[in-house]
C-alpha cells in the first residue's frame, strides 16, 4: 500500500552565476518576444470571420496529437520512484496506490499512474480520496484510507486464492503399507535388483 507518492523531485534554490544570469536574461527576452507574437497572432485570428473554423480544427488536431504522440515525463520526475514501482508490478506484486485530492481541485498535472495501470490492470489499484489533504486527516480521509485498504486486502486475498487453486500442483498420496515401494524401502537389498524403468 502506497500513500500519495511524490512522483516529482523538489528542487532547491540554486545560486546563479553572472554568466548563467546573462544567458537567462537573453532567454527570457526571447521568450517574452515569442509570447508577444503569439498573442498578436491570436488576436488577429479572433477578429476574422473564419475564426470558429480555425479554432475547431486546432482543437481536433491537438486532441489527435495528444492521443497519438507519446508524452514525455516532466524534467523533475522522480525516475527512481517510478522505476521502482514499475519493477514491483513487473515482479507480480499487487500494489494499492491511494492519492489525496483536496477541494477545490487543483489544475491537472502529468498523469504517472494511468500508463502503469494500463500495463498492469490486475496488479495496480488506484484509489482517489477527494476532500482530504496529503496527511489524510481532514474530512474523513483516515476512515476512507481504512475502507480502501480493507477492500483491497479482501479482493487481493480472493484473487490470490484463485491463483493458488489454478496453479496448485497435485500431491501424490503416500504409499500404503505392503505396497511395492514400502517393501523395497523395508529391504534395501531389493533396491539394487529393482529395474527403475519397469
Amino acid at each position: 500500500m502506497l500513500l500519495d507518492l511524490p512522483f516529482f523531485l523538489y528542487e532547491g534554490t540554486r545560486v546563479v552565476g553572472p554568466e548563467l544570469r546573462a544567458k537567462n536574461n537573453w532567454y527570457q527576452k526571447a521568450l517574452k518576444q515569442t509570447k508577444y507574437w503569439h498573442a498578436t497572432l491570436h488576436d488577429w485570428v479572433l477578429e476574422r470571420s473564419w475564426e470558429p473554423l480555425v479554432t475547431a480544427a486546432y482543437r481536433q488536431l491537438k486532441t489527435l496529437a495528444n492521443a497519438a504522440l507519446p508524452k514525455r515525463v516532466p524534467a523533475n520526475t522522480n525516475l527512481k520512484l517510478v522505476n521502482s514501482l514499475s519493477g514491483l508490478l513487473e515482479q507480480g506484486v499487487s500494489v494499492l496506490l491511494i492519492t489525496a485530492h483536496p477541494l477545490p481541485l487543483s489544475p491537472p498535472t502529468f498523469d504517472y499512474i494511468t500508463p502503469l495501470q494500463k500495463r498492469h490492470p490486475q496488479r495496480l489499484k488506484h484509489a482517489k480520496i477527494y476532500g482530504t489533504t496529503h496527511s489524510f486527516v481532514e474530512n474523513g480521509g483516515r476512515q476512507a484510507v481504512v475502507t480502501e485498504v480493507t477492500k483491497w486486502i479482501r479482493d487481493s486475498s480472493s484473487v490470490n486464492q484463485e491463483l493458488k487453486n489454478a496453479y496448485a500442483v497435485p500431491i501424490e498420496p503416500l504409499p500404503t503399507p505392503g505396497s511395492t515401494v514400502t517393501a523395497m524401502l523395508d529391504n534395501p537389498a531389493n533396491l539394487s535388483n529393482a529395474n527403475p524403468l519397469s
